[in-house]
C-alpha cells in the first residue's frame, strides 16, 4: 500500500525538482565556473532514489487534513534536494 503511494507521488516530486532547477537556472549557473555541471549532477542525483522524505511531507500533509498544492510538492522537492546535498553527494560548498 505505501509502495503504491510512493509510486503515485514520486513523479510529482520529480517534476517539481526539475521545475525548481529550471526556474532558478540562470541564478544557479552563475555560482561559479562549474555551475552548469553542478546543476546537471544535482538534477541527475535528485531524481533517483526512494523519495521517502519527500513522500512523508505529502503524506503528513494529507494525514493532518492539509490540502495538497504546489507549495507542498515544492517543499517535498526541496527536502529531496537538500538531503542529497547534506549527504555529500554534491558538496554544499560547490553550491
Amino acid at each position: 500500500m505505501i509502495l503504491d503511494y510512493i509510486k503515485q507521488q514520486r513523479p510529482l516530486i520529480d517534476t517539481n525538482i526539475r521545475s525548481l532547477i529550471n526556474e532558478n537556472y540562470k541564478c544557479l549557473l552563475s555560482i561559479n565556473l562549474f555551475g552548469d555541471d553542478i546543476l546537471q549532477k544535482l538534477e541527475k542525483f535528485c531524481v533517483t532514489g526512494k523519495f521517502l522524505r519527500g513522500v512523508l511531507v505529502i503524506l503528513g500533509t494529507e494525514l493532518y487534513g492539509g490540502k495538497l498544492n504546489d507549495n507542498v510538492y515544492k517543499l517535498a522537492a526541496l527536502l529531496k534536494m537538500y538531503t542529497f546535498i547534506k549527504q555529500g553527494v554534491i558538496r554544499s560548498h560547490y553550491l
